[in-house]
């Protein structure tokens, strides 16, 4: 006999104190679903078959709301499974509704919070789950919960305040692109047409321009057949070939100003997750591999191996971050000293509050550093097109006599 897959409903309904309630149903059908409503008191005014849920509908800021939720109701002494049925009540997202009460209905068969939440493991990556798993060992939980809130409220709120500081720039580069494009499209060809007429040798500025003029009037669609290519080649280069991933890493860590914000916050990522794992007890190797599968960063993902291998073999923390080449000297050396007199996580903690600070300063000071920068660029490309095309136009007497 083939079994059916349940089906989900989400209903809304009158108890037996005629008070309103909602929530979700799991039954074969939706007369099943109304009779096990009847069976617990409450009287169904509206259910309806939920449409299959994707996780791809889920935001990261969703989660993060669900997170600080679930800790608020858990550092209140709240039993888990009867924390997660008031998040479920609380929520308005339907997907979210429903992952909720998956993940309710799988603890309450006897699973834990961290073999639950690794179904999911799109919305949920493995250093928090194990981290929680560990706090569900060490005892930890609400611990683990609420410094893993904490960064990830952390990375949203840099991503904001980067996407705001880089906003004004990207919209100048576009508009400055668009203007540029018009004038090689639609301007610079008059300005051949009457250069042509007189038969005149022209500067080679000016002849370079209306060549490029000329290959995108003519051979745009080519030229833009072979950029989406190499975009493309690019992108299967990045996410199949570990050696060209982590040349393009690489090159991250060396462009001015992008390689300053990388370096502060891999090394804040770090030396807090390190600082979280040591509060639960979490042994620095084991951490050093969870953290190495976090990243996304290459090269940072060798040296957090690299100091793993270090530290079996007898070195401290701070000799196998030194040996990497990735963390200041001063960090290290401080690092050295929290080791000899045993306040490491409070250290680490410090340092990574440190490195988050100068990236808070980085991205507040971002739009002021790369608007002189792009005005300047913009110039130069818009202003090079004018001159370069009224140039000849300044000796046109000498070219009509």
């Amino acid at each position: 006999m083939i079994k059916l897959r349940k089906k989900t409903f989400q209903w809304q309904g009158i108890d037996s104190q005629q008070e309103q309630q909602q929530g979700t149903i799991e039954s074969d059908t939706l007369a099943q679903a109304r009779i096990i409503l009847l069976a617990n008191d409450i009287t169904p005014t509206h259910i309806k078959q939920n449409k299959k849920t994707t996780l791809k509908k889920i935001k990261n800021t969703a989660i993060t709301h669900f997170l600080k939720q679930l800790i608020t109701l858990l550092k209140s002494n709240i039993p888990l499974q009867k924390a997660l049925a008031l998040c479920e009540q609380a929520q308005d997202q339907t997907a979210l509704t429903t992952l909720i009460h998956q993940i309710q209905q799988d603890i309450q068969q006897g699973s834990s919070l961290s073999n639950t939440l690794a179904k999911y493991s799109t919305l949920f990556d493995n250093v928090l789950l194990n981290l929680i798993k560990v706090g569900e060992q060490t005892g930890h939980l609400n611990l683990v919960l609420e410094k893993t809130l904490h960064l990830r409220q952390q990375l949203e709120a840099s991503k904001n305040k980067l996407k705001k500081a880089l906003t004004y720039p990207c919209a100048i580069v576009a508009v400055s692109i668009s203007v540029s494009l018009l004038m090689l499209l639609l301007i610079i060809p008059q300005f051949e047409q009457v250069f042509s007429d007189f038969g005149a040798t022209l500067p080679t500025t000016t002849q370079f321009v209306l060549t490029i003029s000329t290959l995108l009037k003519h051979h745009s669609a080519l030229l833009l057949l072979l950029l989406t290519l190499l975009g493309l080649l690019t992108t299967l280069s990045y996410r199949f070939i570990p050696t060209a991933r982590h040349l393009i890493h690489r090159l991250q860590l060396h462009i001015p100003l992008l390689s300053t914000l990388l370096n502060h916050t891999y090394q804040s990522r770090i030396y807090y997750l390190l600082a979280m794992t040591t509060l639960s007890k979490l042994t620095i190797p084991n951490a050093l591999l969870l953290i190495a599968d976090h990243l996304t960063n290459s090269c940072y993902q060798r040296a957090c191996l690299s100091m793993h291998e270090h530290i079996l073999a007898g070195k401290s923390l701070h000799q196998g971050m030194s040996f990497t080449q990735h963390f200041p000297n001063m960090d290290c050396h401080m690092i050295a000293i929290a080791e000899e007199s045993g306040q490491l996580a409070s250290m680490l903690q410090h340092l990574s509050d440190a490195h988050q600070q100068h990236i808070d300063d980085l991205i507040d000071n971002l739009g002021n550093l790369l608007e002189p920068c792009m005005m300047i660029i913009i110039g130069l490309i818009i202003g090079g097109l004018v001159i370069t095309m009224y140039l000849p136009i300044f000796n046109m007497g000498n070219i009509i006599n």
